[in-house]
């Protein structure tokens, strides 16, 4: 979808690749842009360097394989993506669109820049693949806090709401 800016992905990916020509970029789903996108992968000479796998059932799988997640949006909901790869142990690189802020906490579970700012966005993705130690440590801390993302939790405020109104 055009909110998921893969444009900025796509030159982040261009970057990052400079610097860390061993890296890999994997791209999942299906949508209105696959087209052009995968025009524009090719164009940018990045065919087998950034791979487009379609949809996937075995997501959970695919989140696992990652060293790192990266979300490029400039515009989104909460992410629920970003909290299925915090329960598969992936850090994430994302950008401070909509509500990932709420999902991803800037420097304690992951690392947010900007939107539309693809040097900004390579220079969070090359931060994570440098440093395991980093990448283990926010894993660890946003696996810890997806309690706060439960049905219960979530029942629990929404009744916390209407108890407000009266």
């Amino acid at each position: 979808m055009p909110h998921k800016d893969h444009d900025t992905l796509i030159a982040a990916a261009v970057i990052v690749l400079m610097k860390r020509p061993d890296a890999r970029f994997l791209i999942a789903g299906k949508g209105p842009e696959e087209h052009a996108l995968f025009e524009s992968i090719k164009r940018m000479g990045l065919l087998g360097k950034v791979i487009l796998a379609g949809h996937r059932a075995d997501s959970a799988a695919m989140l696992k394989a990652l060293d790192v997640y990266v979300q490029s949006s400039w515009g989104e909901g909460m992410g629920s993506v970003l909290i299925e790869a915090a329960a598969c142990g992936v850090p994430v690189c994302a950008t401070r669109a909509g509500g990932i802020p709420e999902v991803v906490e800037d420097g304690g579970t992951g690392l947010l820049v900007e939107p539309r700012n693809p040097e900004a966005l390579a220079g969070i993705i090359l931060r994570m693949l440098g440093d395991e130690t980093l990448r283990a440590g926010f894993a660890a801390e946003a696996r810890k806090g997806l309690g706060r993302f439960g049905l219960t939790k979530m029942a629990v405020e929404m009744e916390r709401i209407y108890d407000a109104l009266d």
